[in-house]
C-alpha cells in the first residue's frame, strides 16, 4: 500500500470523527472518537435516532444551492408540513461519511415547501458530496453539493520547472515486506499561547521528524490505532480557536513533542495540557532495519489558482493517483532516512504564491515518468509530465567513453602478446603498429581518420544504447542511420588508399624513423591534400561528439546526423587525398643499404698492419732441439742455463698480441744476461772440480742457443713491422660500392650523406659514366629502381672531394644517406661505419 494513501485515509478518519462529536453535542447523533476497531480507511456511520416514523415523502428533497463553501448553511427543500424530531443530511465522499443535523422550517403555506438547514463544518474536504436527508427513519437522495475552497480563481497548471531532471536524492524506505512493530505513546492536547494567523508557521517535531499543523474545529480527534492496527504515524495534527484571544488548541500530541515556529524559530509559550486517558499506537518504523532505496524529486509548479487560505486544500494527483502531502517547507532539512535507519516517504509541500508551489521528497516510480496535475478537492488541472533519470550526461558520457577506450585499447592489449616488437632503426614499435604503413615505416592519415571515426562511432552508439536502455528504459536503438555513412566514408578512404599505393606505389619514407609530420607529409614534402584531410577529419570528429554531447540522455532517441552539405565536404576531401596519392609520383623508400667494404680506411689499414705476425716457428724449433740434445744435468747453475732458454721458447710460442711481442722482447734480454751468468758460475765449478765438464758444456750451450734464439726472434719482429710503417708513410685509398634497395628509387635522385652532397662527379658506374648504376628495376615503375648501385673512387676524386670522401669513411662513426627523388620526396636511412676489429703492431 502506498503511505501516502493510506495516510490519507487516517486523516479523513480524524475529519468525521469530528463531525460525529457535533453532531453528537447539538443533536442527539451518538458518535465516539475512533478507536481504531474500524478497519483502516472506513469511517464510523451516524446512530440514526429517530422517535417516530415519518409520512412518505411524495417528492424527493432537492438542495437548495450545489456549490458551498465550508461553514455554509446547507439548504435543503423538503415538501412537507412538518418534520422529525431530528432531520439530518448524510454527506458521503468516498469512505467517508460526516452527519450535519439540521433544523426544518415548515412551511407559510400549503403551495410552499419547506426548507431543513443547517450548518456545514469548517473541516470538511474539498470536493463532491453525495447528500441524503435521513428524514424519521427513511433516507432520501437530495442530490449532489460541492465544496468550493475560498478562492475559485481559474485554476491552471502551466509549466514544471524542471520537466526532465537528473538530480534525483535517494530515501531509504522501510521494506514493505517488514512489519512495522505497534508502540504506544501518551497523547495530549495543548493550548499554547500562538495568534491564530501564525498557525500557518507553527511545527511540531517528533522523533526527529517534523510535521505541520492543520486548521479544524476543536473537536476533532485524531485516530489513535490500537495494538492491531497501528497507525502509520501523525503525519497531520490539528488546530483550534480556544475561547481564548491569541490562544489555539493543539489535538493529539504524543509525548516528547515539541512546537517551534518556522519564521523566526521560536517556541510559543505553552498554557495548559490536558491529558488524554488513550494511547496513540503507531507504526514504529524506526524499528525496521531493512530498507529500499527510493529516488526522490524536487519539483515547482507554475499556473494559477492555487489556494493560499488554507494550503492544505491544494491536491496533488500523481499518475492520476491523489497524494497526501503535508504543507510546511521545503527549505527545511528532510529526514530521508539511511541505509540501517529507514523513515516513510513523505511528500512536503511548499505554497509560495497563487502561481507557484514548490513539492520536495515526490517518489520517482520505476520508469522515471510522473504526471503532475494540481488542484482541490475533485478539479484537477491538466497535466504536465516531469521525466526524471537516475543517469546523466556526464555519468553516460563517462561511461560510454571508457567503453570506446576499452574497445581501442583491446588491439593494444593483442599487439602486446606479440614475442618481437617491429623494430625501425634502434627504436621498437609494438604499440604504434596500428598506425605504421609497413612499406614506408611513416604513419598513416587513412588509419588515424578510419580509427578517428571508428572510435567516434562506437563512443556515440553506446551514448545512445545507455541512454535509451538504461536510463530511458526504452528497447534496444537500432543504429542510427548517420554512422553507416561516416564508416563507409572513413573505410572507404583507408582500402582505396592501399589500393592506389598497391597499383601505382607508395609514398616516399622521409625521415627514417615515424613522426607525427607524417599525416601532413609525403615524404617529407607537406602534401595539401593530407593536411585538408586531417583537418576535417579532426573537425568532423571533434563536431559529431560535441552534437552528441549536447544530447539529454532523458530525451536522446537518435543520434545527430552529419548535415548532408558537410558529409559532402569530408567527401570531397577524403576524395582529394586520393586524388593526391593518384597525381602525385611514388615516393622513395630504402629498405636496405650494404657498403663495401663497410669498414673505415683507417680501421682497413689497422686490419691489414695486424694481419702480418711475426714468423717465430724457425727460431722455436732451433731452440727446442737444442733442449732437446742436452745431456742430464743436476747442478744449480747449469739447470738455471737451461730454464732460461726453456722458459723464454716457451713465453714466444704464447705472444700474439703487439703488447706480449713487445713484452717477449723485453724479457729475452733479461734472461739472456741470466743465463751467461749460470754458464760462467758452471764454468768455475768445473775448474774447482765443483760440476763436470759435460754440465758446464751444457750450460755454455743453452746461453749461447738463448743469445741465437732472442735474435732470430728481433729479426722476425722486425720484418712483420716493417710493412705497416710504409703503410704508415702513404695510406691507401680504398673505393667504397653503396647499394640501395628499396623501392621507387630514382636514378636522377639526389644524394645526400649527412645532409652534405654526395654529387655525380663523385659516382662513376660500370661504363665509367658519372651516375648510379640501375642494378634491377623496380616492378611497378620501371624508370625508377628497387636495387641502386653507387660506386665512389677516391683516387679519381678531387682534393676537395678527397676530405669530403675521408669525413665520410676514413674514421668509424655513424651517419645517414638520403634519398631526394626529383619531386622532391625523400626517404633517408642510417649507417655505421664500424671501428678497427684489429689493433696496429708496433715494435
Amino acid at each position: 500500500m502506498d503511505i501516502t494513501r493510506a495516510i490519507g485515509r487516517k486523516e479523513m478518519s480524524f475529519r468525521v470523527s469530528a463531525a460525529m462529536i457535533v453532531i453528537a453535542a447539538l443533536f442527539g447523533c451518538e458518535a465516539q472518537p475512533s478507536t481504531g476497531q474500524e478497519q483502516p480507511g472506513v469511517n464510523p456511520s451516524c446512530d440514526q435516532k429517530q422517535s417516530k416514523r415519518m409520512p412518505t415523502l411524495q417528492h424527493p428533497p432537492t438542495l437548495k444551492i450545489a456549490k458551498y463553501q465550508r461553514g455554509d448553511q446547507l439548504s435543503i427543500s423538503v415538501e412537507a408540513a412538518s418534520g422529525p424530531e431530528h432531520p439530518y443530511a448524510e454527506l458521503t465522499r468516498g469512505d467517508d461519511r460526516v452527519c450535519v443535523p439540521l433544523i426544518f422550517e415548515a412551511p407559510v403555506s400549503p403551495e410552499k415547501a419547506g426548507i431543513a438547514h443547517g450548518k456545514l463544518m469548517e473541516g470538511m474536504d474539498l470536493g463532491r458530496w453525495n447528500v441524503r436527508l435521513m428524514w424519521g427513519t427513511d433516507p432520501y437522495g437530495a442530490g449532489v453539493l460541492e465544496i468550493q475552497p475560498p478562492e475559485t480563481g481559474s485554476l491552471k497548471l502551466t509549466e514544471l520547472d524542471p520537466e526532465t531532471t537528473y538530480d534525483l536524492t535517494t530515501a531509504y524506505v522501510p521494506d514493505p515486506q517488514e512489519t512495522a512493530p505497534a508502540t504506544a505513546v501518551n497523547v495530549s492536547n495543548e493550548r499554547l499561547n500562538l495568534p491564530l494567523e501564525q498557525l500557518p508557521n507553527l511545527r511540531i517535531n517528533w522523533r526527529d521528524k517534523v510535521y505541520g499543523v492543520l486548521w479544524s474545529d476543536c473537536e476533532t480527534v485524531p485516530s489513535l490505532g490500537d495494538q492491531q492496527h497501528p497507525v502509520p504515524s501523525p503525519a497531520r495534527f490539528f488546530a483550534c480557536k480556544t475561547d481564548t484571544a491569541d490562544v489555539i488548541e493543539i489535538r493529539g500530541v504524543p509525548d516528547g513533542a515539541t512546537f517551534f515556529k518556522v519564521d523566526d524559530g521560536t517556541q510559543p509559550t505553552p498554557i495548559s495540557s490536558t491529558t488524554l486517558n488513550h494511547q496513540m499506537y503507531f507504526a514504529d518504523a524506526s524499528k525496521i532495519s531493512a530498507s529500499m532505496k527510493k529516488h526522490t524529486v524536487s519539483v515547482t509548479l507554475h499556473g494559477g489558482g492555487f489556494q493560499v487560505v488554507n494550503p492544505s486544500d491544494n491536491a496533488i494527483w500523481i499518475n492520476g493517483v491523489r497524494q497526501t502531502a503535508v504543507w510546511d517547507s521545503c527549505s527545511l532539512t528532510l529526514n530521508l532516512g539511511a541505509n540501517n535507519k529507514p523513515q516513510p516517504l513523505t511528500i512536503h509541500g511548499e505554497l509560495i504564491s497563487a502561481e507557484e508551489i514548490r513539492l520536495c521528497s515526490v517518489p520517482v516510480p520505476a520508469n522515471g515518468s510522473l504526471q503532475l496535475a494540481v488542484g482541490y478537492g475533485d478539479t484537477q488541472s491538466q497535466p504536465k509530465v516531469l521525466r526524471a533519470f537516475n543517469l546523466g550526461k556526464t555519468p553516460v558520457a563517462t561511461t560510454s567513453g571508457l567503453i570506446a577506450l576499452v574497445l581501442a585499447l583491446l588491439p593494444l592489449l593483442l599487439l602486446s602478446c606479440l614475442r618481437r616488437s617491429y623494430r625501425i632503426g634502434d627504436s621498437d614499435y609494438k604499440w604504434r603498429m596500428l598506425f605504421l604503413d609497413p612499406e614506408t615505416d611513416t604513419y598513416s592519415l587513412s588509419k588515424l581518420q578510419f580509427y578517428l571515426w571508428t572510435v567516434a562511432a562506437i563512443f556515440s552508439y553506446a551514448y545512445l544504447f545507455i541512454s535509451r536502455v538504461l536510463v530511458q528504459f526504452a528497447s534496444w536503438p537500432d543504429v542510427p542511420g548517420s554512422l553507416p555513412g561516416i564508416i563507409l566514408v572513413a573505410g572507404g578512404t583507408a582500402v582505396t588508399s592501399q589500393v592506389i599505393t598497391a597499383t601505382k606505389g607508395s609514398k616516399g619514407a622521409g625521415e627514417e624513423k615515424p613522426g607525427w609530420a607524417d599525416f601532413i607529409t609525403s615524404g617529407g614534402v607537406v602534401a595539401a591534400d593530407r593536411l585538408q584531410m586531417l583537418l576535417w577529419t579532426l573537425f568532423g570528429v571533434g563536431a559529431f561528439l560535441y552534437a552528441v554531447w549536447q544530447l539529454q540522455p532523458g530525451t536522446i532517441t537518435d543520434l545527430p546526423a552529419i548535415p548532408d552539405r558537410l558529409m559532402v565536404l569530408m567527401g570531397i576531401s577524403s576524395a582529394g587525398y586520393l586524388g593526391g596519392k593518384i597525381a602525385r609520383k611514388a615516393g622513395p623508400v630504402i629498405a636496405e643499404m650494404s657498403i663495401m667494404p663497410a669498414e673505415s680506411d683507417a680501421a682497413l689499414a689497422l686490419e691489414r698492419d695486424a694481419g702480418e705476425s711475426p714468423d717465430l716457428v724457425g727460431a722455436i724449433t732451433r731452440a727446442q732441439q737444442t733442449l732437446t740434445d742436452m745431456k742430464p744435468i743436476t747442478t744449480a747453475n747449469a739447470k738455471s742455463a737451461r730454464d732460461a732458454l726453456d722458459q723464454a721458447v716457451r713465453n714466444a710460442g704464447a705472444a700474439h698480441t703487439s703488447a706480449e711481442f713487445a713484452q717477449l722482447v723485453t724479457d729475452l734480454g733479461a734472461r739472456c744476461t741470466n743465463a751467461e751468468t749460470a754458464a760462467a758460475t758452471a764454468a768455475t765449478d768445473f775448474a774447482g772440480d765443483k760440476a763436470t765438464s759435460d754440465e758446464a758444456e751444457a750450460a755454455q750451450s743453452a746461453a749461447a742457443a738463448l743469445q741465437e734464439f732472442t735474435a732470430d726472434v728481433l729479426q722476425a719482429i722486425s720484418l712483420a713491422s716493417d710493412g705497416p710503417m710504409q703503410a704508415e708513410e702513404a695510406p691507401p685509398l680504398i673505393a667504397r660500392t653503396i647499394e640501395l634497395r628499396g623501392t621507387n628509387l630514382s636514378p636522377d635522385a639526389l644524394f645526400e650523406i649527412d645532409q652534405a652532397d654526395l654529387p655525380f662527379r663523385m659516382m662513376i658506374d660500370k661504363d665509367g659514366k658519372n651516375q648510379p648504376e640501375i642494378v634491377t628495376r623496380d616492378s611497378v615503375n620501371p624508370t625508377f629502381a628497387s636495387l641502386l648501385r653507387i660506386t665512389i673512387d677516391p683516387m679519381k676524386l678531387g682534393d676537395s672531394d678527397q676530405t669530403q670522401f675521408a669525413a665520410w669513411f676514413g674514421n668509424d662513426g655513424h651517419h645517414t644517406l638520403t634519398i631526394i627523388n626529383p619531386d622532391g620526396q625523400k626517404s633517408e636511412l642510417s649507417f655505421d661505419v664500424p671501428p678497427a676489429t684489429a689493433q696496429k703492431v708496433k715494435s
